[in-house]
């Protein structure tokens, strides 16, 4: 126990703590997006608009959106055009009433009560997993996916409006 005792510790204890606060302030102005200039993250080339802003929905060209993300290989992007793409028609068939401040959650809950409600409940658990909790997602995954969209999004192109 005396070598924790010893001027010698005391000198380097000061080090190891300051080096750990550097650190941390570090990491804590990395996760703040103040330090992107020093350790860019990866490149943002090709980013769509609709990532991250607002969505007007009747302004996407999902067709011509939902194959740029595809060719550029941004399958998170692409799962969140099809979600989108899938609000708008549940809109226009007016199933639920789209506003940009509703959570998804509550476009389910709008569905309760309806054949609809299952399978979009599903594909918003599976939306919410890639998009919000940043799920890796491949060419292969993607492909199941884009095939569910499409299958829940035809068995609603036919319903009448009310």
């Amino acid at each position: 126990m005396r070598l924790f005792n010893s001027k010698a510790y005391d000198d380097y204890g000061q080090y190891v703590v300051i080096v750990g606060l550097v650190g941390l302030v570090i990491y804590l102005l990395r996760k703040a997006d103040y330090l992107d200039f020093l350790f860019p993250r990866r490149s943002q080339t090709g980013q769509l608009d609709y990532e991250s802003s607002p969505e007007d929905i009747q302004g996407i060209d999902f067709g011509a959106a939902i194959s740029q993300a595809i060719d550029s290989q941004q399958y998170r992007l692409a799962v969140r055009l099809l979600y989108l793409q899938t609000l708008k028609r549940l809109a226009d068939a007016q199933l639920i009433r789209y506003q940009r401040e509703k959570t998804n959650r509550q476009y389910v809950y709008e569905l309760a009560g309806t054949p609809h409600q299952r399978g979009f409940e599903r594909l918003t658990q599976q939306f919410d997993y890639v998009w919000y909790g940043n799920a890796p997602i491949d060419s292969d995954q993607f492909g199941r996916l884009q095939t569910e969209f499409r299958a829940f999004q035809s068995l609603n192109a036919h319903q009448p409006q009310s």
